[in-house]
């Protein structure tokens, strides 16, 4: 497996004798905040030999990941010169590879979180689980600061105003830092909040829903449609609304101030699948009580069926649209820096987590062989994950009841404790054990009963099933 890491790694192996840290986010830009940040985790563990600076590829706004280096690179002076800034795809996939590929080497995780924020403390805990049970040698360090400020706020007053987007920088920063730092993010982000207000998103929403509907999704009758286009203080603020579907009168509202358009299509796709489940019967009518999934299983299946279908939909969409039909603008603006992966807890089993990974991510091509070698995904014990091919779902006939089927199989895997070298019986039981978490969800069985036969040589039968219920 070490094949999948290579690329992401600094250098050599580190000295066993090192402690390292590494700080992954998008910094879109970097505040004050991200600055505290490391700076009071330098102060607290002075046994950190070196401390990354892991600056993801998302774009927020118009900034990108070169313009947060830029800034990153300001800030460095005043922190320490143990401190590297670096770039990568993902941050989250950059940290896990590299404490695997340095077993020996102890490795903080930085996680700063707002002092008071609920909605922090919350991610921290999720962040922690996920990378404490990937790698022994992990250790999530929790640093919180005072009086921290979002990224969002940030860049909002970057657009509007000069001396409050300075409230927002390190006080340790001279004024001609500070004018440095506003001529790199003011133009973008005013450039982007004009571009985002301008945006036609009739024609783009037109094509999306045709695919959707084309692609198999019950959408009709289709919703109305609602723009909410100058909600500063909802842009401000970090948990502020992006979309929402409102089932009772089957309307989808979209706010587009200091968006990207492609953030907000993507939005919209994933509201049109929240309109599925209402024509369907699902949700409407009270059934929902509650907007925190941790409260509510069903919304929280409801809430992944959006997220997964609505990804996959607006994905699957952006690589089959003409880039011809499109003039120079909006084909930058649709096409720049696409999503490489998405990551969920799985529906059957939620202490694993499901990565599903398209051609564009760095660690696409090092996956390859072992897409062709085990199909369209495989388990990964290491990170307690299991990796699936993206690409065979956006570019075929394959659909989200094809995911999930694939999904269980290699979940039944794990809950049958198959260990040992590839056996027909235990793709058989896989299968098997795959019906049964596909029954228990309500999810379609359709096309695991169709191909039975072809994958295993003899005909499906629930008698069969009494070969694993008692072990799942």
């Amino acid at each position: 497996m070490n094949r999948l890491a290579k690329s992401l790694l600094v250098g050599l192996l580190e000295d066993e004798s090192k402690v390292i840290a590494l700080y992954g986010g998008g910094f879109k830009p970097p505040t004050k905040g991200h600055f505290e940040v490391v700076k009071k985790t330098l102060q607290e563990h002075p046994e950190i030999t070196k401390f990354y600076v892991v600056v993801g590829s998302g774009v927020r706004n118009g900034i990108t990941q070169k313009e947060s280096t830029t800034i990153w690179e300001i800030y460095k002076p005043y922190l320490s010169d143990k401190v590297e800034i670096v770039e990568a795809q993902s941050p989250l996939t950059y940290i896990s590879k590299y404490a695997e590929e340095n077993p020996n080497v102890k490795t903080y995780v930085i996680i700063g979180t707002r002092e008071g924020d609920e909605g922090d403390a919350e991610d921290f805990i999720k962040r922690k689980q996920f990378f404490e049970k990937s790698e022994s040698n992990i250790e999530v360090l929790n640093i919180v600061t005072a009086g921290g400020v979002s990224g969002t706020k940030a860049r909002k007053f970057a657009g509007e105003s000069k001396e409050e987007f300075f409230k927002y920088l390190p006080s340790e920063l001279t004024r001609e830092e500070q004018d440095q730092i506003y001529s790199i993010v003011s133009p973008i982000l005013k450039e982007n909040q004009s571009t985002s207000e301008e945006f036609d998103y009739t024609p783009y929403l037109k094509s999306l829903t045709s695919y959707m509907i084309n692609q198999g999704l019950q959408i009709q009758p289709l919703p109305k449609v609602k723009f909410i286009k100058h909600d500063t203080e909802n842009a401000s603020d970090f948990f502020g609304k992006t979309a929402y579907y409102n089932p009772d009168k089957q309307v989808v509202t979209l706010y587009t101030f200091g968006r990207l358009p492609k953030d907000v299509l993507r939005s919209f796709a994933h509201e049109m699948v929240h309109h599925k489940q209402k024509l369907e019967g699902k949700i409407g009518g009270g059934v929902i009580k509650t907007t925190n999934i941790h409260d509510d299983p069903f919304l929280r299946e409801m809430e992944e069926e959006a997220f997964l279908t609505g990804n996959m939909m607006f994905r699957g969409w952006s690589d089959k649209s003409n880039p011809h039909k499109m003039d120079t603008l909006h084909e930058s603006i649709l096409n720049e820096n696409e999503d490489d992966l998405i990551l969920y807890p799985s529906i059957f089993k939620p202490d694993t987590n499901i990565l599903v990974v398209f051609k564009n991510n760095e660690n696409y091509e090092n996956m390859k062989p072992l897409f062709d070698e085990y199909g369209y995904g495989f388990y990964y014990p290491e990170n307690k994950m299991i990796i699936l091919d993206g690409e065979v779902f956006i570019n075929s006939s394959l659909t989200l009841n094809d995911l999930k089927f694939v999904e269980a199989h290699e979940v039944s895997h794990l809950l049958l404790n198959h260990t040992g070298p590839y056996s027909e019986d235990d793709e058989i039981d896989a299968d098997l054990g795959a019906y049964i978490l596909l029954t228990n969800k309500g999810l379609s069985t359709d096309k695991l009963k169709k191909e039975f036969k072809n994958r295993h040589g003899i005909e499906f039968s629930e008698e069969l099933l009494d070969r694993v219920k008692d072990k799942l």
